[in-house]
């Protein structure tokens, strides 16, 4: 087998080798097999793996509204009053499939890894959102009902089929006042 090495233009019905060419070389079928299966071991190696990593849970908007009705009129719900519209939006993760955000999950996720804690799924309530589900073109979950106090959120992504750890906690003062929230530290 005669393989190839390197570049060469044709110039009338002749080659004219250029400088850079290396000519041609006499490989055996063996070693074209080994060199080929090399390369191929070396590009596979060298795709891009991917790993679901811990998300950087990046607010971009949390806004509390009243918890009103989906009416004309929309009129506050009734006997529900103390309740509120929590509206939390986040910056999307590249290459995410859904998210999930979980919402008073503290003592359900590991803090230190994002792991969640055998036996305590039953903490907290855990909300899908679609990666359609977007507020201003950017992720965003919507949530009535929401009661005053703090409110502790978690997300996590899937890509792959695969879920991420949970994030670090967010933490939301919602209060009587309708409007922008900041996260706190506890």
């Amino acid at each position: 087998n005669l393989v190839y090495l390197g570049i060469s233009r044709r110039k009338g019905k002749g080659r004219e080798r250029c400088p850079w060419v290396l000519g041609y070389r006499k490989i055996s079928l063996n070693a074209t097999m080994k060199l080929t299966t090399i390369v191929s071991s070396l590009f596979l190696l060298a795709r891009p793996s991917i790993a679901v990593d811990r998300p950087k849970f990046s607010i971009y908007q949390s806004r509390v509204k009243q918890h009103r009705q989906k009416t004309a009129t929309g009129d506050l719900v009734a006997g529900e009053e103390h309740l509120r519209k929590f509206i939390l939006g986040w910056y999307s993760i590249l290459g995410a499939e859904a998210y999930e955000v979980c919402h008073q999950c503290v003592g359900r996720v590991d803090e230190s890894t994002g792991g969640e804690i055998e036996g305590k799924e039953e903490v907290g309530t855990v909300h899908p959102s679609e990666i359609t589900m977007t507020c201003g073109g950017q992720p965003c979950l919507i949530m009535p009902g929401v009661s005053m106090g703090y409110n502790h959120f978690h997300l996590r992504y899937q890509i792959g089929g695969e879920w991420s750890p949970w994030s670090d906690v967010r933490n939301y003062n919602v209060g009587k006042e309708i409007g922008t929230v900041d996260h706190d530290e506890l």
